[in-house]
């Protein structure tokens, strides 16, 4: 089992979290075509992990991307979060757990 590097794979793990999370809320808002269109973006990214390969953070950048483009500000920001450095996305964590 090779999978990605700690810190890549710590954020794809809260990516995938994330996009759980805005999934249930858009179902609840009545945003059913929002929620599958997150789903679609996500749901192939398991399955990367256990055989990991590098292409494979250019597919799920990808699949964010398009998300993200297709509901342009009314999208957290996957991709970036995806791509972003240590600090950022350690300061974007601390965010989501509320730390201060």
């Amino acid at each position: 089992m090779n999978g990605p590097p700690a810190e890549l794979l710590e954020k794809i793990c809260f990516l995938i979290h994330r996009g759980c999370v805005e999934i249930r809320q858009f179902i609840g808002e009545g945003r059913p075509e929002q929620a599958f269109a997150l789903a679609d973006a996500i749901e192939h990214i398991p399955g990367y992990l256990p055989s990991w390969k590098d292409e494979y953070l250019a597919i799920i950048a990808d699949s964010f991307q398009r998300y993200q483009a297709k509901y342009h500000n009314k999208a957290f920001d996957y991709y970036g979060i995806l791509l972003s450095d240590a600090s950022t996305f350690q300061h974007e964590l601390g965010r989501w757990r509320g730390d201060r």
